[in-house]
C-alpha cells in the first residue's frame, strides 16, 4: 500500500473536518444530557426516569463519538509518525480501499476480524 501525497493529504482533511464535527457534537450531547429544559418541570417518578432515560442515551451517545474521536486523533498521530497505513497488529499495509472509507481505521481487514471476535468472546454474556 503506497498512498500518494494527494491521498495522503485528502484523508488527512478528512480526518479532521471529521475531528471538528465530533467535538461540537460532543460538547451539545454532554451539554443536552443536563436537560436544563426540565429543571424544575419534574413533578413524579415518571418524569424523573424519563429525564434519567433521556441523560444516560444522550451520555452514551457521546461515549460512542469520543471513541470515534480517539481514533481519529490516533490516525492523525500515525500519520504524523510515516506510520499512517500500517496495521497496528501485524504491521502490514492496510488497503486503500479500507482506508479511503474508513480514514481512521488502524488494522488491515484480517486484524480487524480478529479483533472483533476477540472483544465478543470477552464480552459477559448475561
Amino acid at each position: 500500500m503506497l498512498l500518494t501525497n494527494e491521498q495522503l493529504a485528502q484523508m488527512k482533511r478528512q480526518l479532521q473536518v471529521r475531528r471538528d464535527e465530533l467535538r461540537v457534537l460532543i460538547k451539545d450531547e454532554l451539554s443536552a444530557a443536563g436537560h436544563d429544559h426540565l429543571v424544575g418541570q419534574v413533578h413524579d417518578s415518571g418524569d424523573e426516569s424519563t429525564m434519567e432515560l433521556l441523560s444516560g442515551l444522550d451520555i452514551g451517545l457521546a461515549e460512542i463519538d469520543a471513541r470515534e474521536l480517539a481514533d481519529i486523533e490516533a490516525a492523525l498521530d500515525r500519520m504524523g509518525q510515516g506510520r499512517y497505513g500500517e496495521c497496528i497488529d501485524c504491521g502490514e499495509a492496510v488497503a486503500v480501499a479500507r482506508l479511503q472509507s474508513q480514514p481512521a481505521a488502524s488494522r488491515c481487514i484480517s486484524c480487524q476480524e480478529k479483533f472483533e471476535l476477540e472483544s465478543v468472546s470477552e464480552t459477559p454474556r448475561l
